[in-house]
């Protein structure tokens, strides 16, 4: 696979702060045992979920000089088997992600895996991705408008 280029502070800041909050996204034990599994370092692992998941990814980056382990990490957590039961958590999450995936040029498909689309440039383009996702959510009737 060749090299995707480097995700900014930003982008990398708001993945962790996705994955990492503390209401609905993962639990510290899975934060680790996901790193472990996908040979990131743990360099913080007493600190708040989403700098921690900042620090290893970013540590990991700058070690690598390019996203591909990001994205790996990102599809290893969103794969759709370990969400089994959880429907409604797997794309809410997916659409925060593709939101912040969009201003790089990619987005998260249902199936899990990563696909190119048009870059966005503004944060109204970056939210459309999410809004045409829930939008097609609510007429297959998965969640319910609120």
């Amino acid at each position: 696979m060749a090299a995707i280029a480097k995700f900014d502070e930003a982008n990398l800041q708001a993945l962790a702060d996705i994955l990492g909050d503390t209401s609905t996204g993962l639990t510290g034990s899975e934060i680790g045992r996901y790193l472990r599994e996908c040979g990131f370092p743990d360099p913080i692992p007493q600190m708040t979920k989403r700098h921690r998941l900042y620090a290893a990814l970013a540590e990991k980056q700058n070690a690598d000089g390019c996203a591909n382990n990001i994205l790996k990490f990102l599809t290893h957590v969103m794969n759709p088997v370990r969400h089994v039961g959880g429907r409604d958590y797997f794309e809410t999450e997916r659409g925060k992600l593709n939101s912040v995936l969009a201003f790089s040029g990619l987005t998260l498909g249902e199936d899990g895996k990563l696909r190119e689309v048009a870059l966005a440039s503004t944060l109204t383009q970056a939210e459309a991705v999410a809004s045409a996702l829930r939008k097609a959510l609510v007429e297959r009737k998965v969640h319910a408008m609120s």
